[in-house]
């Protein structure tokens, strides 16, 4: 799944359930249940993000992409998910720009109901600053650099472990 999708969906998903997410909740959310999604799968190769890898960033885990289209809304919620902008190839050699909104049907339904499914149980933890503290646990925050990727494999060693799944405390 892209990363701006999720994204999008995490946002209507939440707004749906009437937790709307700010942009630092909003990359938590998607972190987590890339790990949920991981343990489920018991399998590196089958991230819930493919598109993009998670970067350290002081705060945690963040798709940058993600962070710059939903940055202008600072730590208020966001309740709708944007308009997306493209520069992409046009008729002879111009560039367009193309605009493009989630489409939910184009979603897998079993990634959907994974989703549905758990996204409540990180939702509920309503400060984002606790999602932020879990995510600081974790051994590739407390070495990797600033801007470095996180290995999924590397995330999915260290919440396999039961004790270290907050989420289902």
């Amino acid at each position: 799944m892209k990363a701006m999708d999720l994204a999008d969906y995490i946002i209507l998903k939440a707004d749906e359930l009437k937790e709307p997410v700010s942009n630092l909740m909003l990359q938590k959310v998607m972190y987590f249940l890339n790990v949920m999604y991981l343990i489920s799968n018991n399998d590196k190769e089958m991230p819930l993000v493919s598109d993009s890898k998670f970067e350290r960033w002081d705060y945690g885990p963040v798709i940058k992409d993600v962070y710059n289209e939903y940055s202008s809304y600072g730590s208020s919620k966001i309740s709708v998910p944007s308009e997306h902008k493209k520069l992409v190839n046009g008729k002879g050699n111009n560039l367009e720009i193309k605009s493009f909104k989630l489409d939910v049907t184009k979603i897998n339904q079993s990634i959907r109901r994974f989703i549905d499914e758990n996204i409540g149980k990180l939702l509920k933890f309503k400060d984002p600053f606790i999602l932020v503290n879990e995510s600081h646990k974790e051994n590739q925050w407390k070495v990797l650099n600033t801007n470095d990727n996180y290995n999924n494999e590397d995330s999915l060693a260290f919440y396999k472990i039961k004790k270290n799944q907050f989420w289902n405390r």
